[in-house]
């Protein structure tokens, strides 16, 4: 009886872990989550964080309202009024076979990015400088509005 206590306890903080971590993954596990279809995105880098699946195009990101949703301390800052996967992401991973363009606005416009491959932190991978000083810094976390998921 105490085993099994102990047992269901272990199982408790766990999961109390899980949901006060968002939803965390391991990148260094082998049995990590890996789409079968579509891709995954993360509200943080090295697959971290609350995450989403998708296998269709998604228009408009602050419109993916579902469970789990990102923190707004995992987003960039919204303005006006975005929320939800809006400005959220930072890394993506890509099944076998498929590939993701993302598009820094919504109703796929703006500058994109063509991803067939894992990206495990997108502030690594720059935007096309605008031509202004301080663009210098711009990058792909946490500018993704919309994506197009191709097989």
């Amino acid at each position: 009886m105490l085993n099994e206590t102990r047992l269901t306890a272990s199982f408790l903080v766990l999961m109390l872990l899980a949901a006060c971590e968002g939803s965390p993954i391991d990148p260094t596990d082998p049995a990590g989550l890996v789409p079968s279809a579509g891709i995954l995105v993360f509200a943080r880098a090295d697959y971290r964080g609350p995450y989403r699946s998708f296998v269709r195009d998604v228009s408009d990101l602050s419109l993916v309202d579902d469970e789990p949703r990102p923190a707004a301390s995992e987003c960039a800052t919204k303005i006006f009024g975005q929320e939800y996967w809006t400005d959220c992401v930072s890394s993506i991973r890509v099944a076998d076979g498929w590939q993701a363009v993302l598009f820094v606005h919504d109703t796929f416009r703006g500058d994109s990015l063509t991803v067939t491959s894992d990206i495990p932190d997108l502030s690594r991978i720059p935007l096309p400088p605008l031509g202004i000083p301080q663009d210098s810094i711009r990058n792909w976390d946490d500018v993704i509005s919309s994506i197009r998921v191709l097989r």
